[in-house]
């Protein structure tokens, strides 16, 4: 089966899922996305209550449960990206950059704060630790700088430096939620 067939199915399913989502919701599912990304890419005691503590501090109204359940169908229909080396650059450019358009300004700044704050809260013990997990994070660090040059354009510098101290801040609160 070729990759744009893969590819149809998978939007196909994945509109399906979504079909009966409201707007806002709408807005939030790239933001679960890449948190569940990062939660399962890295060590932790929990990537559940990870990614819980970490959606339920970023989003104005808190972890959305249809949202954790629909998170974990949007990553089984587009396994394409999981299991590829480059799965985070593919990822970033192929659904959160390719799709820019599709989430408002206040959305795509989630999703920057979201990844950072996910990327801030992760060193919960020496597990996080060596460089394994460094080249880990540095991965997920450049995929959304390139996220955040596509969508703040020439105040991207600026708009990750704020997002970035802003994803440090709420770090701890992450971490002690997720414990």
């Amino acid at each position: 089966m070729s990759v744009n067939t893969v590819r149809s199915e998978s939007d196909d399913a994945l509109g399906e899922l979504l079909s009966d989502h409201s707007p806002e919701q709408l807005e939030d599912v790239p933001v679960y996305a890449l948190v569940h990304l990062i939660t399962a890419s890295l060590k932790s005691p929990s990537r559940a209550r990870w990614l819980h503590s970490v959606v339920s501090t970023i989003m104005p109204r808190g972890a959305d449960p249809e949202l954790l359940h629909t998170v974990e169908r949007f990553w089984d229909l587009n396994e394409r990206w999981t299991f590829r080396e480059s799965c985070v650059d593919d990822f970033c450019t192929e659904y959160l950059i390719a799709r820019k358009n599709e989430w408002p300004a206040e959305a795509r700044e989630r999703i920057v704060l979201a990844g950072l704050a996910a990327l801030a809260s992760s060193d919960f013990d020496a597990a996080n630790s060596g460089a394994e997990y460094e080249r880990a994070v540095g991965r997920f660090r450049a995929a959304l700088d390139r996220v955040s040059g596509d969508y703040f354009d020439t105040l991207a510098g600026e708009a990750v430096a704020a997002l970035d101290g802003r994803a440090r801040e709420l770090a701890p609160d992450i971490r002690a939620k997720a414990a």
